[in-house]
């Protein structure tokens, strides 16, 4: 299984890598990642990355029920492991964690009750602890993203409605205007390729 290039259909890419950005520079992070739920394209929806290699995606996508990141999705609360080359719950990614090199894993659920957006993942190089200021950071830098997703979703599906709106109205100019039959289906055909792409 391939995780694809950062990348949703609900919230701009850039808006998720600059929130996953911040996040790393203000808790001092290697790297991260953030991780969607979509039930759609299981496991997940990869929204952001920063400097972790595609044999590693691919890897947490191919174990996924089996790494900390799916209990994490699952459960909705914080995870933190202090070292993740000893750590059971990394077992079945251990290869592909001493091949990128970091010690410690955050893992913080983006939370819009009542379900999980995903996660947002932080990695850093050396084994370390959280205080509980850096908690809060996290929950805070965690509750900003499940806002920027949900409302890029909210705003999504306002315009899927309008469009879907605008095209019911080209439809029904269409049939108060027209006689003709076969100009009638021509129109009616056009306006719902619009709302379902096909040929």
């Amino acid at each position: 299984m391939s995780v694809g290039p950062a990348r949703t259909k609900d919230c701009p890419a850039d808006t998720l890598g600059r929130l996953l950005a911040e996040s790393l520079r203000a808790l001092g992070a290697d790297r991260g990642a953030l991780l969607l739920s979509d039930p759609a394209n299981p496991p997940f929806r990869l929204g952001a990355a920063i400097g972790l290699s595609q044999a590693y995606l691919d890897a947490v996508a191919g174990n996924w029920e089996e790494t900390p990141g799916s209990r994490v999705m699952r459960e909705q609360e914080l995870l933190f492991i202090r070292d993740a080359r000893s750590d059971s719950r990394c077992k079945p990614i251990q290869a592909e964690i001493e091949a990128e090199g970091f010690r410690s894993i955050a893992l913080i659920p983006l939370k819009a009750d009542p379900q999980s957006l995903g996660n947002l993942v932080l990695y850093f190089d050396l084994e370390r602890d959280l205080s509980e200021d850096e908690i809060s950071a996290l929950r805070t830098y965690a509750g900003l993203a499940a806002i920027a997703i949900e409302n890029a979703r909210l705003v999504s599906a306002a315009r899927c409605r309008a469009t879907n709106l605008e095209i019911l109205d080209e439809i029904a100019r269409a049939i108060n205007s027209t006689l003709d039959l076969g100009e009638l289906f021509r129109i009616t055909v056009e306006q719902v390729k619009r709302a379902v792409p096909c040929e």
